[in-house]
């Protein structure tokens, strides 16, 4: 009797070390699931501040754009680099934010949906192979039903002493099971903290984001120089103007900043001159051949000297 009590007492202790294991795993990963919080919200915060202030200083230190290739193409590098960064903090945040989402436990892997990928169930798979191997069992699923089944015995027993000690050998199996689900799934959250910072997908954001940073860097950076540089150029133009220097004989750039210097009235053109005299000469032609029909006489030496300027003038 006394071993019976002594087999059972130890029993005891042992349902007990596992429970206390199977609480110190769920503490570890709830911590790893709250730093996992904090660090999404802050990396969105922090995003967020960083992408509206860079956004709205430089987007607003080059605009207008320039009209020209170049300058559309900056912009649309400014915009899809802009967009790559703001998606690259998003999927960071959506990562570490889903590592809050429940990990519901079965003794069966393929009855655990909330597994993401093969590796994770491989994880799983491996850590509960661990068990039933050490208890010389199929599976997880074995040994929980060998529980069950002791908890059954232990209700038809008729002795109190042998039915506390079955009792305690089903306490001490189902402990040792929560602990090994436990176990796995810390080993599963582990892992996804690691992917969510260290993965493949983690590593080509990473990238992603320093080349989009870079890409923006220069395209803000030649647009705001070309801006900056026609404003410079239209201040000395201006200047240049103002100083007296006639359009025509400024650079071809000055003259593309300032508008055409208009006409002085009263002063015709070279264009105009021409047409005048023209209409003077046949006009003068035209009064000689009126004289000479009303004399009858021969224009042909009179008007010949008019009719030879109005030909000059034509040509």
């Amino acid at each position: 009797m006394a071993k019976e009590d002594s087999g059972a007492a130890e029993t005891g202790a042992s349902a007990a070390t596992a429970s206390a294991l199977q609480a110190r795993f769920r503490d570890v990963a709830d911590k790893i699931r709250e730093r996992a919080d904090a660090t999404a919200k802050a990396v969105g915060a922090l995003g967020s501040a960083l992408l509206t202030a860079v956004g709205i200083t430089k987007i607003g230190d080059f605009w207008p754009l320039p009209d020209t290739d170049q300058g559309w193409l900056a912009a649309g590098t400014v915009v899809g680099s802009f967009v790559v960064m703001a998606a690259v903090l998003a999927f960071f945040t959506f990562r570490l934010w889903r590592m809050n989402e429940p990990l519901v436990y079965a003794t069966d892997v393929s009855e655990m949906p909330d597994l993401r990928s093969k590796a994770e169930r491989a994880e799983v798979e491996r850590v509960y192979k661990q068990m039933w191997e050490l208890n010389r069992v199929p599976s997880l699923r074995a040994y929980e039903a060998r529980a069950h089944r002791l908890y059954r015995v232990a209700d038809r027993t008729v002795d109190p002493a042998e039915a506390a000690r079955i009792r305690a050998d089903a306490d001490l199996i189902a402990a040792e099971i929560g602990a090994t689900q436990s176990r796995a799934a810390l080993s599963v959250i582990r892992r996804r903290a690691a992917n969510a910072l260290k993965g493949k997908k983690a590593l080509f954001s990473y990238a992603a984001f320093v080349l989009a940073a870079i890409a923006f860097a220069l395209a803000t950076d030649w647009l705001e120089s070309e801006r900056t540089s026609k404003i410079a150029v239209a201040k000395d133009c201006l200047a240049a103007a103002k100083a007296g220097a006639k359009r025509d004989n400024l650079p071809s750039l000055c003259r593309d900043q300032l508008p055409a210097t208009p006409a002085k009235e009263g002063a015709p053109s070279p264009a105009s001159k021409v047409r005048e005299g023209r209409e003077a000469i046949a006009a003068a032609l035209t009064k000689c051949e009126a004289a000479a029909d009303e004399t009858e006489a021969n224009d042909a030496a009179q008007c010949e000297p008019l009719r030879l300027a109005l030909k000059e003038v034509a040509g």
